[in-house]
């Protein structure tokens, strides 16, 4: 969210509802798949192949020789997920509910199923939302549920688990509100519209199984200039003021570009880190924001779709080269650099290379954690029952209600020749490079708000890197608290994947 000095506490409690709102992250669930379990622990570390095979031949189990994937099949779909007039807007103020009023762009569902030829899967569900919960309680279904209902509707096609299906939130500011923190105070999310997206998404999902073709996977990867994204000052309003964590970004942008063997392309992935709040903050028409353009731009290049999924991009906002293309808060800015995004992307399809390996992996771990008093998401809860998220409230000693998030995931996954790191919330470009630099693979992708949006997941080095106090002040209230992001990178640490560790298991197979 950005940052308003002057509305400082209406904006900490509204980041406190969006925090909680954002609360209960993924959860790993028992996974059996290829005869694994997961850990007794509840940090699950699974590999994602499926349990079928397209081999032509049968043998033995004492004659079978283990299957190796030499191709790589995409099916594509997608469908609008424009909400009904007087649906409540996610991204801005307190008890200041925008009501949709009308569309300036369409909010899409994109879904991109890839599968080898033994039957190993990922699914990427890109979704136009400024974050959507894992799981919503009575409120109605949530991530958890999606993911549930796509294995099923696949299950006479295709054995996986729901781990295999990534859901990436936009995080766009003039969205669908599906984290329940935008609605009226102790009120829920439109039940209706929960259960239309996981109908609405899940058979988009099918359409694009049924869709499948064989394909040239390629990667690639190119940096944004200079000077189009910042981290956020400790005051906004003035030029001067220094950027928090010594304005540490992420500037590479992974490139995922599938190809028939033709060489046509047929879909372009780009994973960038900044936040799509370029339109009116008061604006009541829904919009993609900048990734609206940049699919427009790449769909006029390539004459194929394009996806984006947003990366750790933890107070990323706009830097001053990005203020040269229009004025603040204004769609035609926001398209302007959606333009220099999809120009960008292009200018690194000059290093796309295709996969030279085939198979698919995924490992995850679930946490919880508690939620501190510092967060603002404690007011939230106990002064207005929001949001509306799953987790567990414990009395404590003191009889004061200790909240609980329970049922958050990270994840790892791995596609050809590309790693992906994924986290429930928000985090910082310094977690970013640090999950780079543990990827083996020549291609890394970042992904937060996968899957949950549980709000900012900050470590200490983050505030060690920090000297205008700007993410204690404002980031950390936004967020689970001090335990959020250390209970996360505790949970990436137990996956066993960093430095290459998962190929053991690749080759044991």
């Amino acid at each position: 969210m950005k940052y308003n000095k002057n509305n400082h506490f209406i904006m900490l409690l509204s980041m406190l509802l969006l925090l909680l709102a954002f609360s209960v992250a993924c959860g790993g669930g028992d996974n059996e798949e290829n005869g694994e379990d997961g850990d007794t622990d509840g940090n699950e570390a699974v590999d994602g192949d499926s349990e079928g095979s397209d081999s032509d031949t049968e043998m033995s189990d004492s004659e079978a020789e283990p299957q190796v994937a030499s191709k790589f099949y995409m099916g594509y779909s997608d469908v609008n997920i424009n909400p009904p007039l007087g649906t409540p807007i996610g991204g801005y103020g307190v008890l200041k509910v925008r009501w949709v009023e009308g569309v300036h762009d369409d909010l899409m569902a994109q879904v991109a199923f890839f599968k080898n030829d033994v039957d190993q899967a990922y699914i990427i569900v890109s979704i136009d939302n400024v974050g959507y919960f894992y799981d919503f309680g009575d409120c109605g279904p949530g991530v958890k549920a999606l993911r549930e209902t796509i294995a099923e509707k696949l299950a006479d096609k295709i054995s996986i688990v729901p781990q295999a299906v990534t859901i990436a939130s936009s995080h766009s500011h003039y969205t669908t509100d599906l984290t329940g923190f935008w609605q009226e105070t102790e009120s829920c999310p439109d039940k209706d519209l929960l259960e239309f997206h996981v109908e609405a998404i899940s058979d988009a999902v099918l359409e694009a199984y049924n869709s499948m073709q064989e394909i040239k996977l390629f990667f690639g990867e190119t940096e944004m200039e200079a000077g189009y994204a910042a981290r956020d000052a400790l005051d906004p309003k003035d030029p001067e003021s220094p950027p928090c964590c010594n304005n540490e970004l992420d500037q590479e942008i992974s490139i995922i570009q599938a190809q028939d063997l033709e060489g046509t392309p047929l879909l372009t992935i780009a994973n960038y880190s900044k936040h799509p709040c370029h339109s009116p903050w008061e604006t009541k028409l829904v919009s993609a924001d900048y990734i609206y353009g940049y699919r427009e731009e790449m769909q006029k290049k390539t004459g194929a779709p394009a996806m984006f999924m947003q990366g750790f991009e933890a107070a990323v906002h706009d830097g001053p080269k990005t203020r040269e293309l229009g004025e603040a808060d204004n769609f035609d800015t926001a398209y302007a650099f959606g333009v220099v995004f999809a120009d960008t992307v292009e200018a690194g399809f000059a290093s796309l290379t295709e996969t030279t390996t085939y198979d698919i992996m995924h490992k995850w771990a679930t946490f919880e954690s508690q939620v501190g008093k510092e967060s603002a998401m404690v007011t939230s809860l106990k002064f207005f029952d929001l949001p509306k998220r799953s987790m567990h409230i414990i009395t404590g000693e003191d009889g004061e209600d200790i909240y609980v998030i329970n049922e958050m995931e990270v994840s790892w996954h791995r596609l050809g020749d590309a790693e992906f790191a994924l986290y429930p919330g928000e985090a910082t470009p310094r977690a970013s490079l640090f999950y780079r630099s543990k990827m083996v693979s020549p291609y890394k992708f970042l992904v937060c708000l996968a899957n949950d949006s549980v709000g900012y997941l900050l470590e200490q080095e983050d505030f060690d890197n920090d000297p205008t106090g700007r993410l204690v002040d404002y980031e950390l209230t936004m967020g689970i608290g001090y335990a959020g992001g250390p209970d996360a990178k505790a949970a990436m640490d137990s996956i066993n994947w960093y430095d290459g560790a998962w190929q053991e298991e690749a080759e044991a197979e």
